[in-house]
């Protein structure tokens, strides 16, 4: 199982990397009140200080959330990950919930730019957005909400 997790996160990583050479400017989507573009003081305001914090300057985790934060070495957000079930991601006064229906949100984003698919994973690429929509397998639920910033 833990093989399977470990390969789960280094595709989610690679895809993200791959994403973000490509995202264009972004339209104020949060994932649980954190927006690209946000400094350190933002962040801890919306979300307090993260369990991480001193440990790796630039990337915030919060376990209670089950969200990473990364800045870039400005000190702004670059990319926020949630797979909490409690987690929103907020765009136009619409949520999209983490366990939430895939087509719900392509309901309410539109057709992706693009989207990968592999045995384990889909994902969802909103470019103009910064977004990033993950679901296991052929489940349609989704269980991964992400916002990516070029770097």
């Amino acid at each position: 199982m833990s093989t399977k997790l470990f390969t789960f996160f280094l595709v989610v990583l690679f895809s993200l990397s791959v994403f973000s050479q490509e995202t264009g400017d972004k339209i104020g989507a949060t994932i649980d009140g954190v927006a690209l573009g946000m400094t350190k003081d933002q962040v801890k305001e919306a979300l307090k200080s993260p369990r991480s914090e001193g440990y790796d300057e630039n990337l915030w985790l919060y376990d209670r959330l089950k969200l990473s934060v990364q800045f870039n070495t400005d000190g702004v957000v670059v990319e926020v990950m949630s797979d909490d079930p409690t987690s929103i991601l907020m765009i136009d006064g619409k949520e999209i919930a983490v366990n939430s229906d895939i087509n719900k949100a392509l309901e309410i984003l539109g057709k992706p730019d693009d989207m990968m698919k592999t045995e384990m994973v889909s994902e969802y690429y909103f470019k103009k957005q910064g977004i990033m929509l993950l679901t296991y397998a052929d489940d349609n639920v989704i269980a991964l909400v992400a916002l990516q910033a070029i770097q």
